[in-house]
């Protein structure tokens, strides 16, 4: 990516018909960040990934979870498809007003750090094949830059919890997993041509479960060559 990649611009959204050209968000704007920071204390825009301080915890002395970042880079980007643009919003300690930059840096993350690190897993296992997809998501991550907060581990608390409130909220009931598994079942036995006991129903998820896991392998690596590869 190159060592001046933390520095670069969010990329414009493409002309039109110029598919993979561009970004997916209106990018970053000193001017138009100025206005919203000062009359609403809230601004969003597309930015560059590194212009946050990934190696920074809103909640120090917390150990990140290397496998959980794996699993979410597993689902959000698997390794054998081409990677798509973040759709999570991720909310960082914005200026003041009167000495916004034209170019943030080392900003503050109020979002869970794991999703910033899947996405830079995601990034480095596929380096160098997909490095031009991949510096035209880096630097059209969504982001909503906010006043700073009074207490910032309160506040990334907050918003952790938020999250997982959400998820817990679509969860299934009894009822709707029981009308999934009967529509699972039935599309598993138009696929056999045939219908299956509760036996093979069972032995037919499984192996599902297994073909799908085994597109989602891929080999470990630390975070350190995540920066590295960055850098070259």
């Amino acid at each position: 990516m190159g060592s001046d990649f933390g520095r670069q611009l969010a990329v414009q959204i493409a002309a039109k018909d110029k598919d993979g050209d561009g970004g997916v968000q209106e990018p970053y704007d000193k001017e138009m960040c100025e206005r919203a920071m000062g009359n609403q204390g809230q601004y969003v825009a597309a930015g560059n990934l590194l212009w946050l301080d990934v190696l920074r915890s809103p909640s120090p002395g917390v150990p990140l979870s290397f496998r959980t970042v794996q699993e979410l880079a597993d689902f959000r980007w698997p390794a054998d498809q081409e990677p798509s643009f973040a759709r999570v919003l991720l909310q960082v300690v914005g200026p003041v007003p009167g000495h916004v930059p034209d170019v943030p840096q080392a900003l503050q993350t109020l979002t869970p750090e794991g999703y910033v690190h899947s996405m830079l897993h995601a990034c480095a296992r596929q380096l160098p094949d997909r490095k031009d997809r991949w510096s035209l998501i880096l630097r059209s991550v969504p982001l909503c830059f906010v006043k700073e907060p009074e207490d910032e581990w309160i506040a990334s608390w907050n918003n952790r919890n938020a999250i997982a409130q959400d998820f817990e909220s679509l969860g299934r009931t009894a009822f709707q997993m029981a009308q999934e598994m009967k529509l699972l079942k039935k599309r598993l036995e138009k696929e056999a041509n045939r219908a299956l006991s509760n036996t093979d129903f069972r032995k037919s998820r499984s192996r599902a479960s297994r073909k799908q896991a085994a597109k989602m392998t891929c080999r470990r690596i630390s975070f350190a060559p995540h920066l590295q590869w960055l850098r070259n």
